[in-house]
């Protein structure tokens, strides 16, 4: 006995789509499938095209759709089971802040996380778990502090698992998603918030959302300027930079006595905020500035300086002492005697002009001969660097120079288009070279990380005895990120003390990661066959499949250039993960940058 399958029963979505074709071409004929039109080329020819195209279809519509940023943000709240009304996000930070003698009474509960007294740190240690999540900003605060006790940071991390306390990126988001909705008291919520903010990714986020609602009917948030006369110089520099950077011109002009602030911070951020809106007695405030406040916070006055100068910056870069600072500052002092009257503060508005040029770092795997060469928009060579040993890394600098990063070479060299080398350090085995916005130089090894100025001499140096580094960066806000061989992702501070670790998957070990607007990080899992992007926390929020990848950066339009070594190949994702162009190098590709 024979009879007709239904057609959702028989094939699901061809059923659905195409009903016409499946009752009468599937039958059931004692327990077996039977399709009769097998023996009819021009039928199974037929069957083949259908399967194509549903085949497609299907591709289609699994394929991700951007995600808008806000929608990401609510993601992460409703996955802590938290909240995304009005209501609720200003409950978040309320629940979140301290009064000062509560906040004094937990700063005196971390000091004693360090007692000598063994019995004093437990009952420490119990005290602040019964504060519950009230104290987890200023446990956070803790152990990134460069200073801190590591039996403080130690104890601090374990109460913070114990409670399965949320991560940072948690507050970050809270603080985007009140910024884009701008509910009434957002801007007295956010500023109370801030001495606990946990981390810089938090600061950061609060900072853009005190900014953006700093304003209301065009006219100062009473929070904002109650604020502008706070004791705690964090809170007072946030707020007159809100102010600043939202303001009128006319408002504006009564903020100028925060670039006289007796507070370093205060001063710093009014000054970054004057000279963004071209304002250019604040630039001697920020040349100041590199000689006040200590390296790792007066980064954000040099990078604004050289964005300024461009190539003409001061060859004697910023310190870690108090004289190289002081050193620094001085040249900056004659650079703006000589350039100041001609210096056109527009020049900030330009951004850097995307030319379409494709860097490549090409090896063959046989003879561990390479070449570094730069392709045009059509992947013609428009110069290359041949026989090098074992280059496994290389940024263009200066428009006509490249720095290169030779593994066997054992060495570091800057160069002009034609190969001739320009400056050179020697280091044992590089895996990773950056130049930083101040001239320094960051290379990675397998067994450290170095930040050298161009005399060569070290600013910085953190080892690894185990040789266990596979790929590290340099972090914007001045710290670093490595992932070692077990494939744990690590970030130091300013000072070279852990700050985050987080499983990172397996990379490979000269592969190459990127440092994204936002903070976040892009990571090529070599043996997980994807890309992804990471917050401050290691929490992924986008990912694309790709085999083998050994580096990929993020391109200005969104989308991801990334490499394959094995593959042989350099392929164009867009932001849904789909593939969008590829392309076979005459050799393997290492790493890949655009400009």
């Amino acid at each position: 006995m024979k009879r007709a399958i239904s057609a959702g029963v028989a094939l699901g979505p061809v059923g659905a789509i195409f009903p016409c074709l499946t009752p009468r071409w599937i039958v059931y004929h004692r327990g077996i499938a039977t399709l009769p039109f097998l023996g009819n080329p021009a039928m199974l020819r037929a069957w083949f095209r259908l399967a194509c195209l549903l085949l497609c279809l299907a591709g289609l519509a699994s394929a991700q759709a951007p995600v808008d940023p806000a929608q990401q943000d609510e993601e992460t709240l409703k996955q802590e089971k938290l909240a995304t009304d009005d209501a609720a996000l200003l409950q978040f930070f309320r629940d979140r802040t301290l009064s000062d003698a509560r906040r004094a009474k937990i700063l005196a509960m971390l000091t004693r996380l360090g007692d000598d007294d063994f019995d004093v740190r437990e009952q420490a240690t119990k005290d602040l778990l019964a504060e519950g999540s009230a104290a987890n900003g200023l446990l956070r605060q803790a152990i990134a502090a460069r200073d801190t006790d590591v039996e403080i940071v130690r104890r601090a991390e374990r109460i913070l698992e114990t409670q399965k306390a949320p991560g940072s990126h948690v507050s970050a988001a809270a603080a985007r998603l009140l910024g884009k909705k701008k509910p009434p008291g957002s801007a007295a919520a956010l500023l109370a918030y801030q001495p606990f903010a946990e981390d810089e990714s938090v600061v950061e986020a609060l900072r853009a959302a005190v900014i953006a609602v700093a304003l209301r009917d065009g006219q100062p948030d009473p929070a904002i300027t109650a604020a502008l006369e706070d004791k705690l110089p964090a809170r007072r520099g946030l707020a007159a930079e809100a102010l600043i950077r939202g303001g009128s011109p006319e408002q504006r002009a009564h903020l100028r006595k925060f670039l006289t602030d007796a507070e370093a911070e205060v001063r710093l951020r009014a000054g970054l905020a004057f000279v963004e809106k071209k304002e250019k007695d604040a630039v001697p405030v920020l040349i100041a500035l590199l000689a006040d406040l200590p390296q790792d916070q007066s980064w954000e006055a040099e990078e604004m300086l050289c964005r300024l100068a461009g190539e003409d910056m001061p060859k004697t870069a910023l310190g870690s002492d108090a004289a190289s600072r002081k050193k620094c500052s001085e040249a900056w002092q004659q650079w703006w005697m000589k350039n100041e009257p001609t210096l056109d503060l527009a020049r900030l508005d330009q951004a850097q002009p995307v030319l379409g040029y494709t860097l490549l770092v090409l090896i063959d795997p046989n003879t561990g001969i390479g070449k570094i060469t730069e392709l045009d928009r059509e992947n013609k060579a428009r110069w290359q660097i041949p026989n090098l040993q074992y280059p496994v890394d290389a940024q263009v600098v200066r428009n006509d120079r490249v720095l290169i990063a030779e593994y066997n070479n054992g060495r570091v060299t800057e160069r002009n288009f034609k190969g001739e080398i320009l400056w050179q350090q020697q280091v044992q085995s590089p895996i990773n070279v950056q130049r930083l916005p101040n001239g320094h130089t960051f290379i990675a090894c397998h067994n450290q990380l170095l930040v050298v100025d161009h005399a060569g001499k070290e600013q910085f140096r953190h080892d690894r005895p185990n040789h266990d580094i596979m790929t590290a960066v340099r972090l914007r806000d001045g710290q670093f990120f490595f992932v070692t061989n077990g494939g744990l992702g690590t970030r130091l501070d300013a000072r070279g003390n852990v700050a985050k670790t987080f499983p990172a998957g397996q990379v490979h070990q000269f592969g190459g990661l990127d440092v994204l607007p936002n903070g976040r990080l892009l990571i090529p899992q070599v043996s997980g066959g994807k890309i992804v992007e990471v917050d401050a926390d290691g929490k992924t929020v986008w990912n694309a499949a790709l085999t083998q990848p050994t580096a990929a950066v993020r391109l200005a339009n969104g989308n991801t250039l990334a490499a394959s070594f094995n593959q042989q190949k350099v392929v164009e994702l867009d932001p849904t993960g789909k593939q969008l162009s590829e392309f076979r190098p005459d050799g393997r590709p290492w790493k890949v940058r655009r400009r």
